[in-house]
């Protein structure tokens, strides 16, 4: 079997599944590569929709299988000023809705069902600030995380402590996180008071172009390339 992983590379979107799988699979080690979701610079909102008053976070895409985290983030909410309001894009709305209602929020409270994506890009940058939920799962890394820093706004992170999601909002700045081991009821409200301040720094954009879908296709191809006989593997792929 030693023949066959020495032509073979294996692709992992976090540094937790590749560590993973070399813990499973030592005969991999150097042929894991590690390449992340991305985003697409050439994909533009079709439009950047008025929210109106107040300041809004804004949530795109599902929920799944984090009703705990979505209760511990509403019940923070509640906490916040009545002109500090809720979007949730993309989700089937009912769980949202009935927890707002029990809580006394469900005024500030707004969800759409699903829209294109290029209209749920166009919500991100009409946000105040960005919200992100996650599993507690520690590969947990959507391309809405590098969605959410192509759009430049300030985001709330309610993630696993040292998971890939927060190891890349530590490394890319522009965002505060608060860990599920615990509530994020004083996380959010400091970043709310920051965010009204002007007080969160974008994100470093030397970071953020690292993950332009046309640098990773170009570091895929050339990985994909090193593959094939004559050609140069060791070669310095584009983007590094």
């Amino acid at each position: 079997q030693g023949d066959d992983y020495a032509a073979m590379v294996f692709n992992g979107m976090a540094y937790q599944i590749a560590d993973d799988l070399l813990r499973r699979f030592a005969p991999l080690a150097g042929r894991v590569e590690v390449l992340p979701n991305g985003f697409d610079p050439l994909e533009r909102p079709t439009q950047v929709p008025p929210l109106g008053d107040g300041l809004w976070l804004v949530h795109t895409g599902r929920l799944y299988g984090r009703s705990q985290q979505l209760e511990r983030v509403l019940t923070a909410f509640t906490a916040l000023p009545a002109d500090v309001k809720l979007l949730f894009v993309g989700v089937e709305g009912g769980q949202i809705t009935e927890t707002a209602a029990r809580l006394g929020v469900r005024d500030r409270v707004r969800t759409l069902p699903y829209v294109p994506h290029a209209v749920a890009l166009g919500y991100q940058c009409a946000a105040s600030a960005l919200l992100l939920i996650t599993s507690n799962a520690p590969e947990a890394l959507s391309s809405k995380v590098f969605e959410y820093l192509a759009a430049g706004r300030p985001i709330f992170a309610y993630t696993a402590a040292g998971s890939a999601a927060d190891a890349l909002l530590r490394e890319a700045g522009g965002s505060v996180s608060a860990y599920q081991s615990a509530p994020p009821d004083e996380p959010l409200r400091e970043f709310v008071t920051r965010v009204r301040g002007g007080a969160v720094d974008p994100p470093d954009q030397e970071v953020v172009a690292r993950y332009d879908g046309r640098v990773l296709t170009a570091r895929l191809a050339h990985l994909l390339g090193g593959m094939l006989p004559g050609v140069n593997a060791t070669r310095e792929a584009p983007g590094t």
